[in-house]
C-alpha cells in the first residue's frame, strides 16, 4: 500500500508549514504523525488561514508542492522517474495518455509528450512499473511496496557536489561524493548498517590493505591510515563472515537447500554490504522485499563500494544472482570491479537512461578519487573497467559528446592511442546519433575531442578516420580545421587518403594547410632512395597538388648522396637535352601542320563567302526588275482608272446636253460622280471667300493682301483614306467688286 503523506500549507501564499505521515483515517479525516513527536487527528481542507492537502509520499503532487522548480529539471534529466512519480499519484491502471497529462498539467511549459517517447523503454522496465494490454489498451500499475527505489533513482539526477569534486574537463570530472544525494548518509559515523564513504572513518566491510599488526603502541603500520589492533580483529572476522557467506550463496546458487540460520546470513550480509545485501536476498528471497530496494539504495549511492563488495564472489554466484535480480536492481552487477563471465550482463545505459547512467558513474569516479585520499583501497583503475563496460554497449551513443568526454577524462593518456581510437570512435557513434555536429559539440568539447584524438592512428579504416569522414560528410567547414589532423603523419595521411578521406584531402584548404606541410616535409626530410620513392607512390589525392619543383630537388638531393645514383643523373641529364631537342623538333612539325590546315580552312571559307556573295548579287538584281515591271503595272493601272473615271464623266455630260437636263442637276451628279473617286471642290462658284495662295488661282490685281476674291471656277483636292490632302486644281477667284 502507498505511504500517504500530509502538507500543511498556509492558506494565502500556498508556503509550506509542516508535513507529515498519515497513519489512518479515510475521507476527510486523517490521523497524521508529523514527525516531532506529535501526532494529531485532522481535516483536509482549509482550516482557517490553513490549507491541508493528502497525496502518495513521492509522488509527482508530493514534489511539485515541497520543490516545484526541481520537476522540469528532472524531467529533462530523468523522465521515467517523472513518469513513475506520476503513476504513484493514481490509484487505478492509467494509459500513457493520463501520465502525460498529468506531467503536462504539473509542468506545463515541458514537451511531456516527447519525454515520454524519450523514456517509455527505461520506464517500462522499471521493476515498480506492472503493464497490462498492447497498443491503444496498454496500462499501467505501480506495484512496488518501497519508497526507497524511486528515491535512489531520483537522486542519480541531483546536482553534484562542487565542493567535493571540483575540476572541469582539463583538471579531472565533476560528480556527487558518494553520500551527498541520500539524507539518510549524512553520518556515517553514527549509523552501525551505513556504508558511505569519507576521508577519516573506514567502513568496516572494506578491505583495509596489506600492512602488518605491531604490539608497539597497538597499531598496524604508521601514520594517518595506521591500523589499529581492534580494526584488524574487525577485518579478520569479516573476512570469516565473507567466506562464509560466499560459500553459502554458492551452494545455494547451485541448487542447495537454504541453511536454518537464514536470518544470520542476512545479517552477515547487511554488515558487510548493501550490494552484498541485495545478492544475498535476491538469492534467498523468491519475491522482491523492503529489504531489497533498501539495499539497492544504498548501493547506488556508493557505487563503486558496491562493484567492490561484489568483486570476490565467483562467477556462478553472479550468474545465480543475475537470474533472480530484477529490473534496476541489476545495475549492481556492472558495477562489479573486476571482470565477469556472466551471459547476460546487463545494459547499464538501457536500464537506467542516458542521464542518470552518466550521474552514476561520475558518482563512482568520486569514489575512486576519494578512495585514493582515504584507505579504501577504491582506485581509478577499478573505474576505469567499470566505465568501460558502460560504455561497451550500443546503448552508449545517446551519451552526448559532452557526457562521454566527463566520464572517460581519466581513462585517457597522451600517449595511448588505443584509449585515443576507443574514444573516437564513442564520439562518432554519439554524433550519428545525435546529428548537427555544430549543435552537439560546442567550442569547448570540439577543441577538448580533437585533442584526445591526437594520439589515435589516422589510417584506411581507424576510428579516427572514421569519425572525421562523419564530421566532413555533415560539417566540411569543421573538417578543415588542422586540429582534427595534428599528429598525422605522411604515412597516416597516405593510407587515409586510400580510403573513405579521399575527397576530404582534395579539399585546397585541406591542402594548403594540412597535406602541402606534410608533404613537403617528408619529401625534404627523405633519407633514402626507398623513403623517396614511397612518398612518391603515395595516393593520387595528395601528389596533384605537390609542386613539380619540390620533387625535383628532392630527387636530386636524394641521388646526389648515392654513387650509382649520381650516374643515373648524369644519364638520365643527356638524355633529358636529347629528349628535349627531340620534343621540341616534334613540337614545331605538329605547329606546321596546325597552321597548313588552318590556312587550307581559311581558304575553304573565303571560297564559301564569294560564292555566297555571287548569289545574293543575282537575287538582288532579279528583285529590282520585279519591282521595276510592278510599278509599272501600278501606274499602267492607275492611268486605266483616271481615264474610266472620266470617260464615264463625259459621257454623262454628253448625254446630259442632248436631253436637256436641269443644269443644277447635272452639277450634283458631276459632284457625286467625282466624289466617290475621293475628290473634295474647293470652293463654290459666286462664293466671296478670303485669298489662299495654296488653294486659289488669281486673275487680276487686289487692292490690298487683305481684300477678298470671288470664286468663278471650283477647284478640287483628293483626300488620302489617311487623311493626308492633295490639290488637284486650284480655284480660280478674281478681285471682289
Amino acid at each position: 500500500m502507498k505511504t500517504e503523506v500530509v502538507l500543511e500549507l498556509d492558506g494565502s501564499s500556498q508556503t509550506l508549514l509542516r508535513s507529515g505521515r498519515a497513519v489512518a483515517g479515510h475521507g476527510m479525516q486523517r490521523d497524521v504523525d508529523w514527525g516531532s513527536g506529535a501526532s494529531t487527528h485532522v481535516r483536509l481542507g482549509r482550516d482557517g488561514a490553513v490549507m491541508r492537502l493528502a497525496m502518495a509520499a513521492g509522488g509527482l503532487r508530493h514534489l511539485a508542492k515541497v520543490a516545484s522548480p526541481e520537476v522540469s529539471e528532472l524531467l529533462v534529466k530523468a523522465p521515467d522517474v517523472v513518469f513513475a512519480m506520476a503513476l504513484r499519484d493514481v490509484n487505478k491502471a492509467a494509459s500513457s495518455k493520463d501520465l502525460i497529462a498529468q506531467v503536462e498539467q504539473l509542468c506545463p511549459r515541458a514537451d511531456a509528450s516527447a519525454a515520454w517517447k524519450r523514456s517509455r523503454v527505461s520506464f517500462e522496465g522499471r521493476p515498480d512499473v506492472e503493464i497490462k494490454g498492447d497498443g491503444p489498451k496498454r496500462r499501467y500499475t505501480w506495484t512496488s511496496a518501497s519508497d526507497e527505489v524511486i528515491d535512489a533513482l531520483a537522486g542519480l539526477v541531483a546536482p553534484p557536489d562542487e565542493a567535493s569534486v571540483a575540476g572541469d574537463l582539463d583538471r579531472g570530472h565533476r560528480g556527487p561524493a558518494p553520500h551527498a544525494l541520500d539524507p539518510e548518509l549524512e553520518a556515517p559515523e553514527t549509523s552501525s548498517d551505513d556504508w558511505s564513504l569519507s576521508n577519516n572513518d573506514q567502513p568496516s566491510h572494506v578491505a583495509k590493505g596489506p600492512q602488518q599488526v605491531t604490539e608497539a603502541g597497538g597499531q598496524m603500520g604508521m601514520g594517518a591510515n595506521a591500523m589499529s589492533l581492534n580494526e584488524a580483529a574487525e577485518l579478520s572476522r569479516d573476512s570469516a563472515d565473507e567466506a562464509r557467506l560466499i560459500s553459502e550463496l554458492h551452494r545455494i546458487g547451485s541448487g542447495g537447500a537454504v541453511p536454518t540460520d537464514v536470518e544470520d546470513l542476512k545479517a552477515s550480509a547487511e554488515r558487510l554490504g548493501p550490494a552484498l545485501a541485495l545478492v544475498c536476498a535476491a538469492i534467498l528471497d523468491e519475491e522482491n522485499s523492503p529489504q531489497r530496494a533498501h539495499a539497492l539504495a544504498k548501493s547506488l549511492s556508493a557505487p563503486l563500494l558496491a562493484g567492490r563488495q561484489l568483486a570476490n564472489l565467483p562467477n556462478d554466484v553472479l550468474t545465480a544472482a543475475a537470474k533472480r535480480l530484477t529490473g534496476n536492481e541489476q545495475i549492481v552487477l556492472a558495477l562489479v570491479t573486476r571482470r565477469t563471465k556472466l551471459a547476460e550482463a546487463p545494459d547499464p545505459i538501457a536500464l537506467l537512461g542516458p542521464d542518470p547512467a552518466v550521474t552514476l558513474l561520475l558518482r563512482s569516479l568520486a569514489g575512486a578519487k576519494q578512495g585514493l585520499e582515504s584507505r579504501t583501497g577504491a582506485n581509478l583503475d577499478e573505474y576505469a573497467l567499470v566505465c568501460r563496460r558502460f560504455l561497451a554497449r550500443d546503448s552508449s551513443r545517446f551519451l552526448t559528446p559532452a557526457q562521454l568526454l566527463e566520464v572517460t577524462a581519466p581513462l585517457m593518456s597522451a600517449s595511448d592511442p588505443d584509449a585515443a581510437s576507443w574514444f573516437g570512435e564513442l564520439v562518432r557513434r554519439s554524433l550519428e546519433n545525435g546529428g548537427d555536429p555544430a549543435t552537439a559539440l560546442g567550442p569547448r568539447e570540439r577543441q577538448e575531442v580533437a585533442r584526445r584524438l591526437t594520439p589515435a592512428p589516422l589510417g584506411r579504416d581507424t576510428a579516427r578516420a572514421r569519425l572525421l569522414k562523419w564530421i566532413w560528410a555533415h560539417d566540411k567547414g569543421e573538417a578543415r580545421r588542422p586540429e582534427w589532423w595534428r599528429g598525422a603523419g605522411f604515412e597516416a595521411l597516405s593510407d587515409a587518403a586510400s580510403g573513405p578521406l579521399a575527397a576530404a584531402l582534395e579539399d585546397p584548404t585541406l591542402v594548403s594547410t594540412v597535406v602541402l606541410p606534410i608533404l613537403n616535409e617528408a619529401l625534404s626530410s627523405a633519407p633514402t632512395r626507398r623513403h623517396l620513392f614511397a612518398i612518391l607512390s603515395a595516393p593520387r589525392p595528395l601528389l596533384q597538388a605537390v609542386d613539380s619543383a619540390d620533387v625535383g630537388d628532392a630527387i636530386r638531393r636524394v641521388l646526389s648522396g648515392d654513387d650509382v645514383a649520381r650516374s643515373w643523373l648524369t644519364d638520365v641529364g643527356q638524355s633529358d637535352r636529347l629528349g628535349s631537342l627531340e620534343n621540341e623538333n616534334t613540337e614545331l612539325q605538329a605547329k606546321t601542320q596546325a597552321m597548313g590546315d588552318q590556312l587550307a580552312a581559311a581558304r575553304r571559307e573565303l571560297s564559301e563567302a564569294q560564292e555566297r556573295m555571287r548569289r545574293l548579287e543575282q537575287r538582288l538584281a532579279q528583285a529590282g526588275e520585279d519591282s521595276g515591271r510592278a510599278r509599272e503595272s501600278q501606274t499602267r493601272q492607275a492611268q486605266i482608272d483616271a481615264l474610266r473615271s472620266l470617260a464615264g464623266l463625259a459621257a454623262y455630260a454628253t448625254a446630259a446636253v442632248v436631253e436637256g437636263r436641269d443644269p443644277s442637276r447635272i452639277s450634283q451628279r458631276v459632284q457625286s460622280l467625282v466624289a466617290r473617286d475621293g475628290l473634295t471642290p474647293i470652293g463654290a462658284v459666286g462664293a466671296t471667300v478670303t485669298f489662299v495662295p495654296e488653294e486659289h488661282e488669281l486673275i487680276g490685281a487686289r487692292d490690298s493682301p487683305e481684300s477678298p476674291v470671288n470664286v468663278v471656277q471650283i477647284g478640287y483636292k483628293m483626300t488620302e483614306p489617311n487623311g493626308e490632302s492633295f490639290i488637284l486644281l486650284k480655284a480660280t477667284v478674281i478681285p471682289s467688286t
